[in-house]
């Protein structure tokens, strides 16, 4: 019994401090893009975990690749942002369009149906929900 309510324990403080997996960063890198751009405006395929590196109990740096798929154009997305501010709906339309114009600087003006190999350097952060990126947590 007392083995048993141990190696339970050890099973349970392992589960919490794990590294992030793929299935972690995927849902991290979809939310990120989904708050900035809007639903259904880009999809990531074959995401890879290049390496990875524990900060601290609560921090990890991680080294990813991915193809970034745009499902909409560049000159769709920017029209709904502009559709949103004409309504009266300027809630996240200036991140939307400062999001937007930075998609646009690194990938030009990108139709739907692109493809583009990212790798970047993420920074994470362990939440009570899970893995999210730092810059999300940072103090005001």
């Amino acid at each position: 019994m007392k083995h048993a309510l141990l190696l339970g324990l050890a099973l349970l403080l392992s589960a919490c401090s794990r590294a992030p997996d793929t299935g972690d960063l995927h849902q991290i890198l979809s939310r990120q893009f989904q708050r900035q751009l809007g639903p259904d405006a880009v999809m990531i395929r074959n995401l890879e975990k290049q390496d990875g590196k524990a900060e601290s109990d609560q921090g990890y740096l991680v080294d990813v690749r991915f193809d970034l798929v745009f499902l909409k154009s560049f000159d769709d997305l920017a029209r709904q942002t502009e559709d949103k501010a004409r309504n009266g709906q300027w809630l996240g339309v200036l991140g939307q369009g400062l999001s937007l114009w930075q998609l646009h600087m690194q990938y030009g003006s990108f139709q739907s149906g692109d493809v583009v190999q990212v790798q970047q350097r993420l920074e994470l952060v362990k939440t009570d929900n899970g893995w999210d990126l730092a810059e999300n947590w940072s103090k005001p």
